[in-house]
């Protein structure tokens, strides 16, 4: 099942950015309307859980949204190429330390008066992954 979602992230490219990502409330909006989406990737066994949820009475309104993803090791045929000087990372199956978990939270609020409103918003995202052998260097 796949219900549309707005993309609720800001993004900077080349001094560029947009803030309008429907995070903090800018309108009111009564009753309530979201949706949500489950995907699977088969190469990285990865499952992405997004959803996101705003409602609105009165003079206030919210958003919550939230993300949840949660991947294996990259599967390849054979063996994996390992760092450039020595086989000895390489691992068949799968390329090592290629696995890795994201959840971000997010919790906006607005009031909104006849001129204006007044909002914010909190968010919380957290990365955890690997660097896979040859992608980086050790001392």
């Amino acid at each position: 099942m796949s219900l549309p979602l707005q993309n609720g992230t800001g993004s900077a490219v080349e001094g560029v950015a947009n803030v309008i990502g429907g995070r903090m409330p800018t309108s009111v909006e009564e009753g309530f309307s979201g949706g949500g989406e489950i995907r699977h990737d088969s190469v990285s066994d990865m499952d992405t859980i997004v959803a996101r949820l705003d409602a609105g009475v009165g003079d206030f309104a919210w958003h919550v949204d939230g993300l949840y993803r949660d991947w294996t090791n990259l599967e390849v045929p054979g063996y994996s190429a390992g760092s450039p000087e020595s086989l000895e990372e390489a691992t068949r199956g799968h390329i090592e330390n290629t696995d890795g978990i994201t959840s971000n939270f997010t919790l906006g609020a607005s009031y909104h008066l006849a001129d204006g409103f007044a909002g914010m918003a909190v968010s919380r995202l957290e990365n955890d992954y690997g660097i896979p052998p040859g992608g980086h260097e050790e001392e």
